[in-house]
């Protein structure tokens, strides 16, 4: 199994893709990240340290939606089998929502209850969420996926 998820700079944004690792227990992961956030790609290498996955990550522009995807298309070797839009800034987000449309692969979502004062999910009370967009998959053109 392959995971695609993005960090960002926010103090536990590394925390979806842990549980999503733990959960699932992929072969791989694949990282994206900014130069701001790379304490929380810091945070997850610790936090999988004891499990055996392999992980890479993408370090790019988060103001670029099109580079951001073109460095996907071409530093993502396998197809992910999930891509999660839970961390990141939105264009990250938007970003990865488009490659895992394009790539056929499932798009998960963090969830759970929030901290009133953080807004952040509470260790322990995470939830994966699967998004269907299979009406929607079946209607987008995406040159240049799966040419990887």
């Amino acid at each position: 199994m392959i995971i695609l998820g993005a960090v960002g700079t926010g103090i536990g944004s590394e925390s979806p893709l842990v549980v999503l690792t733990r959960r699932f227990r992929p072969q791989r992961i694949y990282v994206v990240s900014t130069v701001q956030a790379t304490d929380r790609v810091k945070d997850l290498l610790v936090q999988v340290e004891d499990l055996p996955v392999e992980v890479s990550v993408i370090v790019v522009d988060p103001e670029n939606p099109s580079k951001i995807m073109e460095r996907l298309l071409g530093e993502v070797t396998e197809r992910p089998d999930i891509v999660d839009i839970t961390s990141g800034t939105k264009v990250l987000a938007a970003v990865l929502f488009l490659y895992g449309l394009c790539m056929g692969s499932k798009i998960t979502y963090v969830t759970g209850k929030r901290d009133a004062e953080t807004g952040r999910v509470v260790t322990g009370t995470e939830e994966v969420i699967f998004l269907d967009v299979s009406g929607v998959a079946e209607n987008v053109r995406c040159e240049g996926a799966g040419e990887t």
